[in-house]
């Protein structure tokens, strides 16, 4: 179902910014099948390469990285690992 909607999007309007945030993913009960999408974060701005997002792409920078790339704002990422 996440598949068609993004494939939706993707169609009508190409330079959509498009996020996908879960807690768990989905969840299949009665044991794993490869008809299972599980996702915790997914993110797509247009003409931004993903790569360079690495230790950033965290849940709590979802709207940092967004508004950092598509409003020209300059918001400081956290870090959300732990300190040891």
């Amino acid at each position: 179902m996440i598949r068609n909607v993004i494939a939706e999007i993707n169609a009508k309007d190409p330079k959509a910014v498009v996020i996908i945030l879960s807690d768990h993913g989905s969840r299949n009960f009665s044991g794993e099948t490869d008809n299972i999408f599980n996702i915790q974060w997914a993110l797509r701005l247009p003409g931004y390469d993903a790569q360079v997002l690495e230790d950033d792409a965290t849940l709590i920078n979802t709207f940092r990285i967004v508004l950092n790339n598509i409003a020209g704002q300059h918001l400081p990422m956290v870090n959300a690992k732990p300190k040891l």
